[in-house]
């Protein structure tokens, strides 16, 4: 039986699935039943709220570096095994903490140099307008990132055309054709001084 401080540990609520999951450090507790019993319902806990510790906040400095790190690499970056990494990896998707591994393609290099921020303004907020919205950023491929806001826009997207005549053929199409859209402003990117989906952990 491990030591109380070195085993992990799963708190159950009187909601079964409020959950509060937390593994140890030890090689043997990554092994363990509880790590195993997890990643085999992951389903039943995807979405709910995991606490991490150094060692999930080591693996996920190193992926979001590179996440094309080998077993090996990922267990020199973290002190655990290549098994240990894994089952972690597979804890941390399974809990939505990792959201997906994605190529980062450069605009320019596949011919859209240009890019644009738009904040948007809808005639109406209501709730049936603003999911119908939300569905059309998320199905256009053309809008990078697209955010819903307080204030004075109801919507800022990060949009990407090849020039300005591309632009203006996506933004008739996208934004002219909803009868829903009060107004967009347009902002023309010069320089890309950062862009990183990484967080702070």
């Amino acid at each position: 039986m491990l030591k109380r401080a070195q085993c992990a540990w799963v708190t159950r609520f009187a909601n079964p699935y409020a959950v509060h999951y937390r593994l140890g450090a030890l090689e043997s507790v990554e092994d363990g039943p509880l790590a195993q019993e997890f990643c085999k319902h992951q389903e039943r806990y995807a979405g709910i709220m995991i606490q991490i510790d150094d060692f999930d906040r080591r693996l996920l400095r190193a992926l979001q570096q590179d996440n094309r790190l080998t077993g090996d690499a990922l267990a020199d970056a973290t002190g655990l095994s290549p098994t240990a990494c894994q089952r972690r990896l597979k804890r941390l998707r399974a809990a939505g903490v990792i959201e997906g591994d994605v190529a980062i393609i450069s605009p320019r290099a596949v011919g859209r140099p240009l890019t644009l921020i738009v904040t948007l303004s809808l005639e109406r907020e209501r709730a049936d307008i603003v999911d119908a919205f939300k569905r059309l950023v998320r199905e256009t491929p053309e809008i990078m990132s697209g955010y819903y806001l307080t204030g004075e826009a109801d919507f800022l997207m990060i949009v990407t055309a090849r020039d300005m005549e591309d632009f203006e053929s996506f933004s008739r199409r996208v934004f002219y054709g909803s009868p829903h859209i009060k107004g967009f402003k347009t902002m023309v990117v010069m320089d890309r001084v950062k862009a990183s989906y990484s967080v702070p952990v």
